[in-house]
């Protein structure tokens, strides 16, 4: 009866230890981990412990060992060595997870951020100054601009269209050729190189085509598309790749001239992994 009531005893300090384990490590860590490892050695340590004593005493019993110490003592010993196991174990888990958070700060210190905006444009009109676009080509001027203390390496990567097929909906393309409007980037490299707080120029290129009458291709006189493009974006050791994106809505309306005017709906920058 007092090998059970020690060996309860035992468990019960045990559960008590985890507890303030967990407890201690909970902001610091993913303890999910302890709990799933603490409630394994919860339910086969008791099953452990008991299968030892019992192999101790059959081998007593025939001789082939001698006793040495008594069953309370090597039940002790045993919840001695699990709760040291579980601490053993948290603290493994605890520098796992310092190293990883070590690392994740030194590459957010060296992460360059990227902000890209258009540059003619009449901020109280919304009135984007692109010059002569009928039957030939206008330009919307965009501007790069490293905003941070780091060293960017940026790679162009990719552009696309997406046109307005219903109300606020959407649809990818890669050219508005069928409504007669031709818009792409120009002056863009594949490869270049962004000092901090560095500022980076291209065009956009701009057109609409008419029919042999005047008329636009689209349909009432007005239409809207987003033009969006992708970047990769490097740090100074090329320890991790972003994707930058910069993305605009246009909305095109004709006057009463037949004068094409763009507004600029708004203007997004974004950067993932």
């Amino acid at each position: 009866m007092k090998v059970y009531i020690l060996l309860a005893w035992t468990l019960v300090n045990f559960i008590c230890s985890i507890i303030l384990i967990v407890k201690e490590f909970k902001s610091k860590l993913d303890y999910i981990k302890v709990l799933i490892v603490t409630i394994f050695i919860i339910i086969f340590s008791p099953i452990f412990t008991y299968v030892l004593v019992m192999i101790a005493r059959y081998l007593k019993n025939y001789q082939i060992i001698d006793a040495i110490g008594t069953s309370d003592a090597w039940i002790g010993f045993a919840g001695s060595i699990i709760g040291g196991s579980i601490t053993m174990f948290a603290l493994y888990l605890t520098f796992k997870h310092e190293s990883r958070v070590r690392e994740k700060n030194r590459i957010d210190s060296i992460k360059p951020y990227i902000s890209c905006r258009i540059s003619n444009y009449k901020e109280d009109e919304r009135k984007i100054d692109i010059g002569e676009c009928v039957n030939d080509y206008g330009h919307i001027q965009c501007v790069m601009k490293n905003i941070s203390n780091n060293i960017g390496n940026i790679k162009f990567k990719e552009q696309f269209i997406s046109r307005e097929i219903e109300k606020n909906h959407f649809e990818k393309v890669y050219d508005l050729d069928q409504f007669g409007i031709s818009t792409f980037a120009v002056q863009l490299d594949n490869g270049f190189f962004l000092a901090p707080h560095e500022i980076y120029k291209w065009n956009i290129n701009f057109g609409l085509v008419t029919d042999d009458v005047g008329n636009y291709k689209f349909e009432n006189h007005c239409f809207s598309y987003i033009h969006t493009i992708l970047f990769e974006i490097t740090d100074v050791s090329n320890t991790d790749t972003y994707i930058f994106r910069f993305d605009f809505e246009v909305n095109i309306n004709i006057d009463k001239n037949n004068k094409p005017i763009l507004f600029l709906e708004k203007q997004n920058n974004s950067i993932e992994r």
